[in-house]
This record gives structure tokens, sequence and C-alpha cells, in this order.
């Protein structure tokens, strides 16, 4: 049986001897299997015992750091790196924040009495922020 990777576009297959480590999903481990089906980004993907992703989808960090072996990924670890085309790609779109200005970092004013300058500098916040009340007149 031919072991191929199963990420989206990928053609790595296992080799003896290969470059490519390749990692089983954690099926005893249901919390992580959730990460990678999410990761792999395939529709109604149902993974089983025998699937499998290569190397080339995990970072360096996601390996335990051991010179006896380094085909072993660390428990949390979740494949990252895949070449989807753009309509598969995460669209990142930029809101825009509205902005109110309720305080004021710095308020450099002049007043000008009619007898002498004065200039006043107030380097923390002010709040900005007035209560308004209601007024209700008695009834008679």
């Amino acid at each position: 049986m031919v072991r191929s990777c199963s990420a989206y576009a990928c053609t790595n297959e296992w080799k003896p001897n290969g470059v490519h480590r390749f990692h089983r999903f954690p099926m005893k481990r249901p919390e992580i299997v959730k990460l990678w089906i999410q990761a792999v980004r395939v529709k109604d993907f149902k993974p089983n015992t025998n699937t499998v992703l290569c190397s080339e989808h995990f970072t360096d960090d996601c390996y335990l750091e051991s010179s006896l072996n380094k085909n072993l990924l660390k428990k949390d670890a979740v494949p990252s790196i895949f070449k989807f085309p753009e309509h598969l790609c995460k669209k990142v779109s930029v809101r825009r924040k509205l902005v109110r200005q309720s305080t004021i970092s710095s308020i450099q004013a002049q007043i000008q009495p009619s007898t002498s300058h004065m200039q006043m500098e107030i380097t923390e916040p002010v709040s900005c922020t007035s209560e308004i009340g209601t007024q209700t007149s008695p009834r008679t």
C-alpha cells in the first residue's frame, strides 16, 4: 500500500529513506484530530488510522528536540503549512475601526484675558464626556 500525504495538492509519497517524514492523524486525541482536520480544509474529510500528512506541513518547532529520533511530533503539534489556491484561502478583511475621541491626551490652550496673557498646558488625559440630565417641570 502506497502512503501519500492527505493534504490538498500535496503529491509526496512515502519512500524508504526518503526525505519526507509522514505522521498519522492522532486518532486517540479527538481534540487534536479536530484541529488537524480544520487545518487540512478538505470538505467532508474523515481521516482513519492510515491517513497521514507529510513533514512539509509542520514547522520545525512542532518536533521534539531529540538527537535520537527527529520524527517525533509534540503532542499538541498542528499542521500549518499548506499551498491552497486562492479560493480556499481564508480572506482576511481589514475592518476600519470607528474611533470616537472621548479623551484628549494633551491639550495646549492659550487663554488670553484682557489684561494679561496666560498659557496652560495639560498633559494628563481629560475626559470629554458630559452628563446630560433631563429636566421636568412640575404639574400644576
